[in-house]
């Protein structure tokens, strides 16, 4: 009984194994023929060209200019995120008036970059800072009416 088992066994553990291997080659054969699954494709895609233009161009808008300060209905979507715009209450502060009287709520001087204002109902707050890694800064605040303060 044993003489005849082992051939069988023999058969049935070959096929077996032809059918993993099949099974291995059509799932990598799928994966690599499967289109694209949303990820980036590394072949360019190329529009068909034409000798004659289809449509007419169309007018090219003109580039919007980049707003100087910050105003209630400023859109500030396209802007780098190095520093905040001035609000346009607030001057930016020169280097010459940054020694004479402090910097303002706009910055400037040789803290030209604002790296986090804010306006409460009770101050204006701004925090300058000598470039956008915030890791020398100054804290220039101004309560309702009263005056502006520079805390070097």
């Amino acid at each position: 009984m044993s003489d005849t088992a082992t051939p069988r066994n023999r058969r049935a553990l070959i096929a077996l194994l032809a059918f993993g291997v099949t099974a291995v080659a059509v799932f990598a054969l799928w994966r690599l023929t499967s289109g694209d699954d949303g990820k980036d494709s590394a072949a360019p895609t190329t529009a068909p060209t034409s000798s004659t233009p289809t449509e007419e161009p169309t007018e090219t808008p003109t580039p919007t200019e980049t707003p100087k300060c910050e105003g209630p209905n400023t859109d500030l979507t396209d802007l780098p995120d190095d520093s905040l715009l001035p609000d346009c209450g607030a001057p930016v502060v020169t280097t010459e008036e940054q020694k004479k009287s402090g910097l303002g709520l706009g910055c400037g001087g040789t803290y030209p970059v604002i790296l986090y204002k804010t306006t409460t109902s009770g101050s204006n707050t701004s925090v300058c800072g000598t470039d956008a890694s915030g890791e020398k800064f100054r804290v220039v605040t101004q309560a309702r009416g009263g005056p502006v303060v520079d805390m070097p």
